[in-house]
């Protein structure tokens, strides 16, 4: 039985003479086909959209409605598009094969039929139609692929022509604004992208390898780009896939931007920076040339930006970057300066190539302080800044980029450490120097570990009757080759490696553990002074801090002093304010350290509850010799009295600026003319632990008239506006 599959080929044969129609029913019967007659074109077209057939001998000569016609009109019909159809005639000429090829004919048949083999040709005509319409099928399937993709898929001649285009056609930007696809695919582009598409088409047809190139083109008055693959398609066509990939461009210029360039500043980064430095060492290195890389970091900015605020710090800094860009353009012949970058926070650097001498150098250095010159006017107020310049030079200073960046820096930091707003080329003692501070760092961290550091106590007396009022704890190192060790010399090392952190937490404990004995043996009426860091007083927690080192000891706050310096006040007034509060609510005192150094401001006082002003030691210095420090000391203690504050004096080294500072009202004084910093057993001594005479006083301060001193208007006027 013919069949496709296990269904049997159903065949419709339409002859208006019914023997014809007997002959052939038989003859494909015999080979297994299920046939069904039609008479006539009318029920040929009836019978085939009552779905009843797979294949159709159709005869020609047919009254009423001929074959061409019941051809044409089957294929009109729903599901006639692609049943096979055969015409079946006793003509032979071409213009009827032709006809009949013109009306939708799958086949033709000439008269006189061969019976034997037409089972065979029927059977070979449903095949084909089938395979005709699976392969119309999967194009179709294909197509509708290519169309969901948001790929454009062009079809180019020899010549370059388009002449066929599938995928996204309809709305893929390359063909936007009406454009025809007729045209080459050249005359869709200009300039450089038309010669890379040239290019690119040209390389795969000699290659006859897969060719991709990207361009831009307008579109829309938007600048898109295009990512285009070109591969060999047929008889020396090509297939173009053209992917719009505009977005992606952007993410991954968003994403380089990210990775190489400062978001506040628009200025390339330290990583950047590196790359640029990394191509210039190269190619110096090949010419034997010379260049230098700079680093430039502003004077006092923490300051600046303390006092304006954040945001008009980052206005500072993006003006600054601006100016430093234009003046650096203006080098010397020869020389050629690369992008300015921001390393980070406040600190710039630059490299300068072909540097013909060191003059080149002082150019640049010049033209950076230049930058300077002029104040920056922010927020409506001018500012003056200073910068500090660190520079190194290639070879002679480093021989790839990160060592001449580093390099540069420790020339920076030499000059900082000089006092700044200069210029330095690094030398090679600056080496030693920085590893000399790494080296003090790791014995630093060894001294904590290891036990090395104790607190030395100094009195505090009452300036009115000389009898000690507190203790300030102070930390000091004793270390197993050096021997005792400043504290100006590793404080400072401490704070810039972070281990300012612990070891505030050593002097909290041990401070609080000595007061705590002292207090247990009778000494109730003192209090020990401990100074905060910046680290600890701007973390997150500081109060929390405070108040579990006082529930370790087992201690009141009463018996704590916090010295704060008036600069970390100031960091950020509201938090400072929020969590001065919250350590008076424990019962700790509070004073302001070193003040007459930093703002000096009355106007901040009123937001922080505290105690006592301490005077700094540089003013009690020159107590008795020059005249402008003694005016302040008195303005200081006027103000402070004026207020309710403690007044506190340190650094007092003779009797007579002890007798000054009694003779003006001030409250308490400490100073090697008092006593020395001594360890926990001496001051036990001092404040005769044991001994009934313990009341009476350390030092016998000079009998003097006190002296009102009156204050200034502008003083009083600060007062009046304190709100005090």
């Amino acid at each position: 039985m013919a069949s496709t599959g296990s269904i049997p080929i159903h065949v419709l044969i339409v002859d208006d003479d019914a023997g014809s129609r007997l002959l052939m029913r038989r003859a494909l019967e015999r080979t297994g086909f299920v046939i069904s007659e039609a008479a006539d074109g009318l029920a040929a077209v009836a019978a085939v959209e009552a779905g009843e057939c797979n294949a159709v001998l159709m005869d020609v000569e047919m009254p009423g409605m001929n074959g061409y016609e019941a051809c044409k009109a089957i294929r009109a019909r729903p599901g006639g598009a692609h049943l096979p159809i055969m015409m079946v005639t006793g003509r032979d000429d071409t213009a009827s094969i032709n006809q009949s090829y013109q009306a939708g004919a799958t086949d033709f048949l000439a008269k006189p039929i061969n019976w034997n083999l037409l089972g065979h040709r029927v059977q070979y005509l449903v095949r084909g139609g089938r395979l005709v319409q699976e392969l119309e099928e999967s194009e179709g399937r294909q197509r509708a692929m290519l169309d969901a993709l948001p790929d454009l898929l062009l079809v180019v001649d020899t010549a370059g022509r388009i002449v066929d285009r599938l995928g996204a056609t309809d709305n893929h930007p390359f063909l936007a604004a009406g454009r025809s696809c007729e045209l080459k695919i050249t005359d869709l582009v200009n300039g450089d992208a038309a010669r890379a598409i040239a290019n690119a088409l040209d390389d795969c047809r000699v290659r006859n390898v897969r060719t991709e190139v990207e361009f831009e083109a307008l579109r829309d008055g938007v600048e898109r780009r295009f990512e285009t693959r070109i591969v060999p398609y047929d008889r020396g066509r090509l297939l173009l896939v053209l992917r719009d990939v505009t977005e992606r461009h952007r993410a991954n210029n968003r994403i380089r931007e990210l990775a190489f360039f400062d978001p506040l500043t628009q200025l390339p980064n330290r990583q950047y920076l590196l790359q640029l430095v990394e191509e210039a060492r190269r190619e110096a290195s090949s010419t034997g040339e010379r260049f230098a890389v700079v680093r430039v970091n502003l004077d006092n900015f923490k300051r600046i930006n303390d006092s304006i605020g954040h945001g008009a710090g980052d206005a500072l800094l993006q003006a600054v970057a601006s100016r430093l860009g234009t003046f650096l353009k203006l080098e010397s012949d020869g020389a050629v300066t690369m992008p300015l970058a921001r390393l980070a926070g406040d600190e710039f650097a630059v490299a300068i190539r072909h540097l013909q001498s060191d003059a080149d150098v002082q150019v640049a250095i010049n033209n950076i302080t230049a930058a300077f010159a002029s104040p920056y006017l922010i927020k409506h107020r001018d500012f003056f800044v200073t910068c500090t310049i660190g520079i190194a030079i290639f070879p002679d200073h480093g021989s790839f980029a990160d060592e001449l960046l580093r390099t540069a820096g420790l020339a920076l930091h030499e000059a900082k450490n000089g006092g700044g707003n200069k210029g330095v080329i690094y030398s090679e003692h600056m080496r030693a120097r920085s590893v000399a501070r790494l080296e003090f760092e790791t014995e630093l961290r060894r001294a904590l570990e290891q036990n090395e550091l104790f607190l030395a106590y100094q009195p505090q007396i009452e300036v009115a009757s000389g009898r000690i009022a507190s203790i300030e704890a102070l930390v000091r190192w004793r270390h197993p080759t050096r021997g005792i060790v400043p504290p100006d010399e590793f404080i400072p090392i401490a704070e810039e490696s972070g281990l300012i952190v612990p070891l505030s937490d050593l002097v909290m404990r041990q401070a609080l553990k000595q007061i705590s004995q002292w207090w247990q043996a009778g000494c109730r009426d003192i209090r020990v002074a401990v100074n905060v860091s910046g680290a600890q007083f701007e973390a997150p927690g500081f109060p929390d801090w405070v108040f579990a080192h006082l529930d370790e000891a087992g201690l009141p706050g009463a018996c704590l002093e916090l010295e704060i310096t008036e600069s970390l006040l100031m960091v950020d007034e509201t938090a400072a304010a929020l969590a001065v509060r919250a350590v008076r609510e424990l019962g700790v005192h509070v004073a302001i350290d070193d003040f007459g150094t930093g703002y000096s401001s009355l106007a901040y006082l009123k937001h922080f509850p505290i105690e006592a002003l301490k005077i700094d030691r540089s003013f009690v210095a020159d107590l008795g010799r020059d005249s402008n420090d003694a005016a302040i000391c008195a303005a200081i203690i006027a103000m402070g009295r004026q207020l309710g504050l403690k007044i506190v004096a340190e650094g007092v080294e003779t009797k007579e600026q002890l007798q000054f500072l009694s003779t003006h009202g001030c409250t308490l004084a400490q100073g090697f003319y008092i006593a020395k910093p001594m360890e926990a057993a001496e001051m036990a001594k001092l404040l005769r632990i044991g001994d009934d005479t313990k009341t009476l006083p350390l030092i016998t301060v000079p009998s003097v008239k006190k002296v009102d001193v009156p204050l200034a208007d502008y003083e009083a006027e600060l007062l009046i506006k304190s709100g005090r």
